[in-house]
This record gives C-alpha cells, sequence and structure tokens, in this order.
C-alpha cells in the first residue's frame, strides 16, 4: 500500500487533499493556460477519476480501521 501523507485535519483524506491541491496547482500553471479547452477538459478527466479513486482508498482505509 502506499504511504499517505500527513493527516493535518485528523480526517484520514490527507493523500485526497494533496492530490487535490497539485490538481489546482497545475491548473493555475501556464501549461494549463496554454492548453485548448478540450484538451484541458480530457486531462480534467483523468485527474478527476484518479481523485475519485484516491477518495474512495482514503474512505475505505478508514472504514477498515487501518
Amino acid at each position: 500500500m502506499e504511504p499517505y501523507a500527513c493527516d493535518e485535519a485528523g480526517d484520514g483524506f490527507a493523500q485526497s487533499r494533496e492530490l487535490f491541491g497539485s490538481m489546482v496547482s497545475r491548473l493555475t500553471g501556464s501549461q494549463a493556460m496554454g492548453l485548448e479547452h478540450a484538451d484541458l477538459e480530457e486531462q480534467l478527466l483523468d485527474e478527476v477519476r484518479e481523485l475519485m479513486r484516491c477518495l474512495l482508498r482514503d474512505h475505505l482505509r478508514l472504514a477498515g480501521g487501518a
């Protein structure tokens, strides 16, 4: 299992928050600003799927008491 980031909020979702933060950072970067809307949407859809998987993993980890 992947190591989890430090959970400052104490709710077990640190890895999901980290992933979301990196998505927001990429959106404010010059590379994202130069993309066509369709290309950016396609990239975001892939990232959102990964974020959803990460949220589910964090939830299952908490529910399982691991």
